[in-house]
């Protein structure tokens, strides 16, 4: 596993402080996850462990699905605040949803758990790094 997407980080217009809130939203969302029930396991067919969480929107009252791109951008700019090096962010969807899913291996799920708790900084500016 490295840090690989599959498709491009085109992402809506948005201002920077939507960017800061909307990224500092996500890295919250992956804690509370995470010390709540933790991330989703899954085998990774050589014997050990990945850990995945998926973000996104299910459809709304009028059929509408949002696709909302900034969300990979935060999770990638997120890995990188934490110096995590080895995970994928893949798309994932359907009739019903759009999502990105985050898939690290257990070590570096552990390793990002322990620094996110351990980081004393609310958030560090990601958006100039993509």
């Amino acid at each position: 596993m490295s840090n690989q997407s599959t498709e491009s980080t085109q992402q809506p217009a948005q201002s920077f402080q939507g960017q800061r809130k909307a990224s500092a939203r996500i890295e919250n969302m992956m804690i509370n996850n995470a010390t709540s029930l933790g991330w989703n396991q899954v085998c990774d067919g050589q014997g050990g462990f990945n850990r995945y969480i998926q973000l996104g929107h299910y459809v709304n009252c009028n059929d509408e699905i949002l696709r909302d791109t900034s969300i990979k951008t935060s999770l990638c700019g997120i890995m990188q605040k934490y110096q995590v090096e080895n995970f994928e962010v893949d798309e994932v969807s359907s009739a019903t949803y759009f999502s990105y899913q985050l898939t690290l291996p257990e070590k570096d799920y552990h390793k990002l758990f322990d620094a996110m708790q351990n980081y004393e900084d609310n958030f560090t500016d990601i958006t100039d790094s993509f």
